[in-house]
């Protein structure tokens, strides 16, 4: 690229002298207008498509599938105003129609044609015995013609248990071996494959190829560790790192291993992910919040009109900023773009009212911390949103954490260290703040995500307040009956009580008809809260010093559904295989509230 734009030059200025600075911004403009392209990743690709619409080009095989009466050649529809008469008559008038059934049939006819004579290695047609509905199918009379052209090839059919050795050892007899060799222990094997497997076994050529497959197919990861040594040289003496880490490692330690020992990372790909979707929400909203900070408006004094403006914009100039704006190159990426816009509008909208309805006031956004819950370790990151409520001798303090996809606050995954943010965001505030306000009393107030979506609800009067509900805060709350006041007012009762009978729509409390927090609301008291923190950090206290030891187990865990295996990118490089003999999943228990108090606030606790 750069000895073309050189060439340009010569072909331009010929042998014109110029002075330094001319030719430094004629090679600078040369060079903003060049368009790098990438390499792509392999030239091997799988094409899916439809006879008619699809133009293959050097095609090595092709799987034609679905021949069956109907299908291929499809039938045509009958029925219509006109006859195929009437129609021919029209078209020698120079009236042009649609096409009849008999061109139809034809156009057809050629599109086969086309298809079943673009593959250069090989053409596989297949067609179903059994319909949806459990009916025979009939097969095409394409199989039929292919019959007549080459009389001896073989229709193969997948129900029958016999085939002969010569055909497998002719098509793929590695494959067939392996699918034995993975089914072997789980079900029975065919004696077929049992002579397939004595053929390989007799054959000193073949012999090593079996060996390897077996120890392919049987291995089983045994890694337990790293030396010490060796994690002191890859992670040093002192961890450090965000809270994903050491979650991660909760999660699994091998790939914690993969992720921040071996530093291994999935090739970028050119495409709008949902890492990258949420990452656009938080950087448009952080600029929404700084815009009230240094303007005119606040949250409770910003028209309607401006805040949605002011929404459409964030969200563009994020857009803009994100990855040299590269979101824009197609049609599927500036819908998503659309609904983004549509979203933040909505979260906004809700974020307003949210604080509108309560006494706390955000005072930070995206703030940046340390926190060393141990010496052995460092934590950093963000804090989406602080806010606080200040009296005379106490400041009370909320932690927010935006969440673009389905995170809900849970005390189990808390307990098994797989959810630590709120957690540490808290403990990292709470300590800011003790500096920041030495003669006053920090009181923590509670631990909250906020999901951004735009919640569907039936058409209603009360539509607004529904969707307020859909979006309301989850996590936990300090159950003082002062500070649920001060979070949603329309809580608040005279003389410090709690209005009876009220459901929040801001944070997930409710209250009884004695003016109780009922069984259901999701609340804790100063001490519980504390105890909270301490014992997540000392969770993270724990982990870090089994990593900086070497541990990088693989012991994926299994909880309610989920495994740790789900989305880790490392899944086809581990070697798990739950099915194998001394692999499996490290089952999680999902412990009663009774036993998570005494595990996460002590006996004590209620």
């Amino acid at each position: 690229i750069v000895m073309d734009l050189y060439d340009q030059m010569v072909l331009l200025l010929g042998s014109e002298h110029c002075s330094l600075k001319e030719f430094s911004e004629i090679i600078e403009t040369g060079l903003i207008e060049v368009k790098m392209g990438l390499i792509p990743p392999g030239v091997d690709e799988v094409v899916v498509g439809d006879i008619e619409r699809t133009r293959l080009k050097d095609i090595k095989v092709l799987f034609f599938i679905g021949v069956n009466e109907g299908i291929v050649p499809k039938s045509l529809s009958s029925g219509g105003i006109l006859s195929d008469m009437e129609r021919e008559l029209l078209i020698s008038n120079d009236i042009e129609l649609a096409p009849t059934k008999r061109q139809q049939a034809f156009t057809e006819q050629f599109y086969i044609y086309l298809n079943m004579t673009k593959p250069k290695d090989k053409l596989y047609v297949s067609y179903h015995k059994v319909n949806s509905d459990g009916k025979a199918a009939n097969s095409s009379f394409l199989i039929g013609k292919l019959q007549q052209l080459f009389p001896k090839i073989r229709i193969y059919n997948e129900d029958d248990a016999v085939e002969d050795i010569e055909h497998i050892l002719q098509d793929d007899g590695l494959t067939y071996l392996a699918k034995g060799l993975r089914d072997y222990g789980q079900q029975q094997v065919s004696d077929l494959w049992m002579e397939l497997f004595q053929y390989y076994q007799s054959h000193d050529r073949l012999r090593t190829v079996l060996q390897r497959l077996v120890e392919g197919a049987f291995y089983i990861n045994k890694e337990k560790g790293i030396s010490k040594q060796a994690a002191r040289l890859l992670y040093g003496n002192e961890l450090k790192g965000s809270v994903t880490r050491l979650e991660r490692y909760a999660g699994c330690a091998f790939a914690h291993f993969m992720s921040y020992g071996l530093s291994l990372e999935e090739r970028r790909e050119y495409k709008l992910a949902i890492p990258d979707i949420g990452n656009i929400f938080h950087n448009a909203i952080d600029e929404f919040s700084k815009r009230l900070d240094t303007g005119e408006y606040t949250w409770h004094t910003i028209p309607d009109e401006v805040r949605d403006a002011w929404a459409l914009e964030c969200v563009e100039h994020a857009v803009e900023e994100y990855e040299n704006s590269y979101l824009k190159s197609t049609k599927r990426n500036e819908y998503l773009i659309t609904r983004m816009k549509r979203i933040t509008v909505r979260t906004l909208w809700a974020l307003c009212n949210q604080i509108k309805q309560g006494a706390f006031e955000p005072v930070g956004y995206e703030m940046p911390f340390y926190h060393v819950p141990d010496p052995a370790l460092t934590l950093h990151g963000r804090i989406d949103r602080l806010d606080l409520y200040e009296d005379e001798d106490k400041v009370y303090v909320r932690v927010i954490d935006y969440k673009s996809g389905h995170t809900y606050f849970d005390m189990n995954r808390i307990y098994h260290g797989l959810q630590q943010q709120l957690s540490v965001y808290l403990s990292a505030a709470m300590d800011y703040l003790q500096k920041r306000y030495p003669k006053k009393d920090v009181v923590p107030s509670g631990i909250f995500y906020y999901h951004i979506d735009d919640p569907i609800v039936a058409k209603s009067k009360q539509a607004e307040e529904e969707i307020l509900k859909s979006l309301k805060l989850n996590g936990i709350v300090n159950e003082d009956k002062k500070i649920l006041g001060l979070m949603d007012q329309n809580l608040a009762g005279p003389d410090g009580s709690l209005r009876t009978s009220v459901k929040s729509i801001i944070i997930p409390v409710e209250t009884n008809k004695e003016g109780e927090l009922s069984k259901r609301s999701s609340s804790a008291d100063r001490k519980m809260l504390t105890s909270l923190v301490n014992y997540v950090n000392q969770r993270l206290a724990k982990d870090s010093r089994l990593i900086l030891d070497g541990d990088t187990n693989l012991n994926p865990y299994r909880m309610d559904g989920s495994t740790a295996c789900d989305y880790c990118e490392f899944r086809s490089a581990c070697g798990f295989d739950s099915r194998l003999p001394g692999h499996g999943y490290r089952n999680l228990a999902k412990k009663s509230t009774e036993d998570l108090n005494k595990e996460l606030f002590g006996e004590e606790a209620d």
